[in-house]
């Protein structure tokens, strides 16, 4: 609701005036346009109360479900392309100072699921973990569809380079 009460509708025009003239200028097809954003996913129920309903017999004695109490969050970074046919392979983020291989050996084929599972103190997409995602998963992966701060400016430098235009979204209008 926070996002709704603060949206500008003349910000959201002009980033679109602006966007529309970046492609236009530059020669850009929707199919080369992409949006990515990142979303916290609880592993349990933690405090939160579920939407969840569930039906049982009245014979039953004990007529609650069981929940996980974990708290814990883990990143997805996901990223789309305006039109929808370039897949972009999503990325997860887990608390930790390190990534061991065996977290995911039952999982057999997660390479085709997954672009890559990095860990950061505290879980969280920062600026190291973002760069990585888009130099090693998000260039390689778009340059694949063939289609016609100091962090900041190697984002930058990293999309020149490889023929990629960044532009930021207004603030308040992506989630």
């Amino acid at each position: 609701m926070k996002h709704a009460q603060v949206f500008k509708f003349p910000t959201a025009h002009h980033h679109f005036e602006l966007l529309l003239s970046i492609l236009k200028a530059n020669g850009i097809p929707w199919e080369n346009v992409y949006n990515m954003d990142e979303k916290g996913v609880q592993l349990g129920e933690g405090w939160h109360n579920s939407q969840e309903k569930y039906f049982y017999s009245q014979d039953e004695k004990m007529m609650y479900k069981q929940k996980g109490d974990s708290l814990e969050l883990v990143m997805v970074i996901d990223c789309v392309c305006a039109d929808g046919t370039a897949p972009i392979k999503p990325a997860f983020v887990f608390a930790g100072a390190t990534k061991f291989d065996n977290w995911f050996e039952e999982l057999h084929g997660i390479d085709n699921i997954l672009s890559r599972v990095a860990t950061s103190e505290n879980g969280w997409t920062d600026d190291e973990v973002g760069f990585e995602w888009f130099k090693e998963c998000f260039v390689p992966q778009a340059k694949m569809q063939n289609k016609s701060g100091k962090p900041i400016l190697d984002w930058i430098e990293h999309g020149q380079a490889n023929g990629i235009i960044l532009y930021c979204l207004p603030p308040h209008t992506t989630h």
